[in-house]
């Protein structure tokens, strides 16, 4: 019991006095222990790969930018493509609704317009 207690006292110890497991710590101490130490001030580690996270940040960014403005155009194109179809067809409807289209129409299947004009039927009361 006296060794847990003394194990929970040593661990409290190390990690107020700054020796707990803090990932810049891991990579500070390894980078003590290379030839990197001697070339770059590991007080600036921190501010560096803050720098190396905003420019993928960065980089991400962009990437996201020029798709969507990739998939605006090519939307762009669709759209274009549309408006020509509705009009041709508008056009062509337009067309075919006329009286004399209708006419033709009517002929080709056997009808014929009438000779006699229409009257109006009033029912006895």
């Amino acid at each position: 019991m006296d060794n847990d207690s003394n194990f929970d006292n040593t661990f409290n110890n190390n990690y107020k006095q700054g020796k707990g497991g803090s990932i810049f710590r891991y990579v500070s101490s390894f980078l003590e222990q290379t030839a990197v130490s001697q070339s770059l001030p590991i007080r600036y580690l921190k501010h560096i790969v803050f720098i190396l996270i905003l420019g993928l940040l960065y980089v991400a960014n962009t990437h996201c930018h020029q798709k969507i403005v990739h998939d605006i155009s090519i939307l762009k194109n669709r759209l274009t493509d549309l408006s020509v179809s509705y009009i041709t067809l508008n056009a062509t409807y337009m067309h075919s609704i006329r009286e004399s289209e209708i006419s033709k129409k009517a002929k080709d299947i056997g009808l014929q317009a009438s000779d006699v004009t229409p009257f109006i039927l009033i029912p006895n009361k």
